[in-house]
């Protein structure tokens, strides 16, 4: 392999990774403001609270959730549905 073809890969690589850390970054945030907006949305009364609390918490369980089963399969454990419920 010629010294373009192994820049070229590297690069490639590095590109990945380097949107998977942006990917990751963004997931972060877009939670720690979620939490931000479900908190403000709790402080404001009942009736705001009624409609985007429920939602907004399902949201975050769900990546939560999606977060743990893919820890687990990444480290080789096939995932335990049985404990969600």
């Amino acid at each position: 392999m010629n010294a373009e073809g192994r820049s070229s890969a590297s690069a490639a690589q590095r590109l990945l990774e380097e949107l998977r850390k942006y990917a990751l970054i963004s997931a972060y945030l877009f939670v720690c403001f979620a939490v931000i907006l479900i908190y403000g949305t709790s402080m404001q009364g009942e009736g705001a609270q009624s409609s985007a609390v429920p939602w907004s918490m399902a949201l975050i369980k769900a990546l939560v959730d999606k977060l743990k089963e893919k820890n687990r399969t990444e480290n080789g454990r096939k995932p335990d549905f049985s404990s969600h419920g």
